[in-house]
Order: structure tokens, then sequence, then C-alpha cells
């Protein structure tokens, strides 16, 4: 069986048996990134089934853990499992099928909910965590003699002190075949939750104001293609909804970003959506002026010029709402340029524009107090 493409050059392989590969990682962020690839390349979601972080007094020192043995005493602290999202259900008294219908004969609901949605897919994932006592190897000669020496010699000194160690992490992941009852197609991405950083990052957006689903779509495929594929990662599939969520998806958190309070674009949202206050103030203007058509003439032009007034302001209002409507667009397109002869000219001539635009609102302002 060939080594699946997509797991990380840091990840030394051990063994492969029964839809299970097995081998070591040095650090959490080499063992983060393999569980990266293996979400991505195998369509499939875990869940923590039990999380056991040992009593340093009970821990037991051994020759082999799993399928590792390098004739060097080891020690597990922590131990991991993780099971199929379709995996086993709760342990609960099983009804049958007369219990079901007992109870559900006098209920006026049109459907019968369903309890659980556990497959009883066996697929788990098992990560330990090792200690190996590096001083204490019988590497060359592993008799039984050499092993039972070293063994006391070790735990003379564990009962005087902490002897120096080095600690890597043991994997065993399940591939496709190890999954049963359910399928791992394409079919699977479309049900699966939102990535925890490509949420995080729509409410980055939000943040700086930007809540076009349009534009967050097309920032968040880009964030993911550059940022969340560097280094060892493998590119995810198209159709995963994970990291290339819906519109709907998208619309929603941009909401729950809004609603929590923390950010200013709801306020700006409103400043845009205000356009149509203006134009029922317009509308009032109409009305009002045909009913002038009726008063004396002096008092009819002084009503006429309030009106012309109030008009002008009116304009303005709308006016600057567009400028400003405008300018949240161009900071929105700000974050998808990449090209820096692009990004220095603009730079230039919204510079040049903010002073002239200065120069004319500085004069325009001493022109009315005069």
């Amino acid at each position: 069986m060939a080594d699946p493409s997509w797991l990380p050059s840091s990840f030394q392989i051990l063994k492969k048996v029964s839809g299970y590969i097995s081998g070591i990682v040095n650090s959490e962020e080499e063992l983060e990134n393999l569980l990266e690839n293996h979400k991505r390349a195998t369509l499939t979601s875990f869940n923590t089934w039990s999380r056991g972080l040992k009593d340093s007094s009970k821990l037991r020192t051994l020759w082999q853990v799993e399928d590792y043995s390098d004739d060097t005493p080891l020690c597990v602290t922590k131990r991991v499992i993780l099971t199929c999202q379709h995996g086993k259900a709760p342990s609960k008294k099983t009804s049958t099928a007369k219990d079901h219908s007992l109870e559900y004969a006098n209920t006026k609901k049109r459907s019968r909910v369903q309890r659980v949605k556990k497959l009883d897919c066996p697929a788990k994932l098992f990560i330990r965590y090792v200690k190996r006592y590096d001083t204490f190897s019988v590497k060359g000669d592993g008799s039984r003699a050499r092993k039972e020496d070293a063994m006391k010699r070790l735990k003379q000194e564990l009962a005087r002190t902490n002897p120096p160690t080095t600690t890597f992490i043991h994997v065993k992941i399940p591939l496709a075949e190890a999954h049963q009852n359910h399928t791992t197609d394409l079919g699977c991405c479309q049900s699966r939750r939102i990535h925890p950083k490509v949420r995080d990052k729509i409410h980055e957006m939000v943040g700086r104001g930007i809540t076009s689903v349009e534009f967050v779509k097309r920032a968040l495929k880009q964030y993911v293609l550059a940022d969340l594929c560097a280094h060892d990662l493998c590119k995810p599939h198209e159709e995963d909804k994970a990291y290339f969520p819906s519109k709907i998806t998208i619309q929603n958190h941009i909401h729950l970003a809004i609603v929590s309070g923390h950010f200013s674009a709801l306020g700006q949202e409103i400043m845009v959506d205000g356009d149509g206050d203006d134009e029922s103030v317009a509308d009032g203007y109409t009305e009002d002026e045909n009913m002038v058509d009726g008063n004396e003439g002096g008092r009819k032009d002084d009503i006429v010029e309030g009106y012309r007034e109030k008009s002008t302001s009116q304009c303005i209002k709308s006016a600057k709402l567009a400028f400003r409507k405008e300018l949240k667009k161009l900071n929105d397109y700000s974050y998808l340029c990449e090209d820096l002869e692009t990004l220095e000219s603009s730079t230039e001539v919204l510079i040049n524009l903010r002073k002239s635009f200065a120069t004319k609102c500085r004069g325009e302002k001493i022109k009315t107090k005069s």
C-alpha cells in the first residue's frame, strides 16, 4: 500500500495495517498539521472520546508503546482518543419498535424525531504523548538481562530525581477504509461545520467594517488558499463547506458578529441604508410645494426659499452618504489587492485627493463663517 500523498513530511511512518497508519511527530505544531491534513484529505471529522492525563505517581515505564520500540525505556504521560462523528451512539437502553409505536401513538406531532444520528462507525484516532529516557537505552544489546538492569536503575533514579528525557507524540490515524456504515465521498462536505479559523476571519473582517457577502466570500477563498495551505498543508476540496462556506453561512456569521455588539459595522450599514429617508423628505417637499400655491405672494416666496434651502441640505446629506459608501467600497477592495505598484500609485493619488479635498473643505468652512 503506497503512502498517502497528503501525509506531511514531519510524520515518520511506523506501520500500515487494516486501514490504519501509525507513526510519530515531535511537536504539537506537527500534530496539528497532521490532523488538519487528515481532515481535509479524508473528508471526515472526529470528536473527543476520552482525554486522559495520567498521574505522575502512577506512570508506567515500558519498552514498547503500540508499534514503537527502540530499546529505550518509554512512558506514556497522556492519551487522547478521538472517534468518528458517526461513531458509537451513547450507551442508553434501546427500545423496541413496539415501544416506539406506543410512545408515539397518542402524540399529535407530524413526524417522529430521530434521537441520535450515530451509525456505529468503528473508526478511531489514537494520540499518545510519550517520554523517552535516552540515558537508559540498551541499543545494540537488547537482551532481557540488560533491559531488567536498565529498568531497575531507572526506577531508582526516578525515586531520587527526574532524569533527562525527550518527548514525541505517537499517532494512529484511520484511513477511508476504516470507516463503516457511512460514506466518505464529496457528499460529506456539504454538512461540515465551518472551520474555526475561517469563522474567526469573518469576524475579523466584520470588525473592520466589511459586511458585503460577495466580498467576504472572495476574501475567504484567498485566505484559505494563501494562509491555510502553507507549509505541508494540503489544499481542501472546493466543495468542502468547512473551508469554503456558502453565502447563507457567511451571511449568518456576519449577522452574529454584528449583533454581538463588539463591532461598529451595524452603524455603517444603517448609514448606507439611510438613503431611503432622504427620498421621503424630497417627496414631502414636492407635496408641500403644491400646497403653497394658494398662499399670498410675499409669504409664498419666503416659504419656497425655505424649502429650497432645506432641499439643498438634504442633497448635501445624500452626497455625503454616497461619498462614504464609495470610500467603504474602496477600503474593502484594498484587502484584495496584492500588486505593490498598484498600491503605491493608488496611495499617492489618494494623498493628493485628500489634500485637495481638505483644502476645499476648509475654504468652504471659512466662507460660511464670513
